[in-house]
């Protein structure tokens, strides 16, 4: 499991990360908090359409869908934190205090709950800023190679597996596969006992 205080830091304040370059170079450097990030997917670049008094569409509904996921989901879950003497302004002040209850409670559970939102969300945010190629094999956990999504005018067929340079990710049952050596992990369960290099 994905440490949770570092993903409530990735979520809510400006961190490092290294990303490497076309020609191979690696780099470390600061990136906004993914709740800003998300904010930029939301508002980023929009036309007005020719009017200057036309509202403006978001670049991307799916962001906007995220968004209010996230803040929905964090109202509910802060329906069960003890009451604070100074209550959350801003959606990431929400998480936050989620996480600082959720972190010391004596139930588990409620810091892995937590955890699988995180993980699910700050995947969907970094997926709208990485291509990301489909995998045609079904997930080696839940076994499912499809899944259906709405595009907005029709419901669609895709791949369940993807990936991009950093990640894997099934859609269907959220399970993630970070870096190289989960990636391999990955290749293996897919392709057996074949090496992967045999199997392009």
């Amino acid at each position: 499991m994905t440490d949770t205080l570092q993903l409530v830091h990735e979520f809510t304040r400006a961190h490092k990360t290294t990303i490497t370059r076309d020609n191979g170079a690696t780099e470390y450097v600061e990136v906004l908090p993914l709740l800003d990030q998300l904010q930029e997917a939301m508002t980023a670049n929009r036309g007005t359409g020719g009017s200057g008094s036309l509202a403006k569409a978001p670049v991307s509904l799916n962001a906007v869908d995220l968004w209010q996921d996230i803040t929905r989901t964090t109202a509910h879950a802060l329906t069960a934190v003890p009451v604070h003497a100074q209550p959350a302004t801003t959606l990431g002040q929400g998480i936050q205090q989620w996480a600082a209850w959720a972190v010391n409670t004596r139930n588990a559970d409620d810091e892995a709950e937590l955890n699988a939102y995180l993980v699910y969300w700050s995947g969907q945010i970094r997926a709208m800023f990485e291509p990301s190629v489909d995998l045609e094999a079904a997930c080696p956990d839940c076994g499912e190679g499809f899944t259906w999504s709405h595009d907005g005018v029709e419901y669609v067929r895709r791949r369940a597996l993807s990936y991009n340079q950093h990640r894997a990710t099934c859609v269907v049952c959220g399970q993630v596969w970070e870096g190289a050596g989960a990636m391999m992990s990955l290749a293996r369960a897919i392709h057996g006992d074949t090496p992967v290099e045999q199997c392009a």
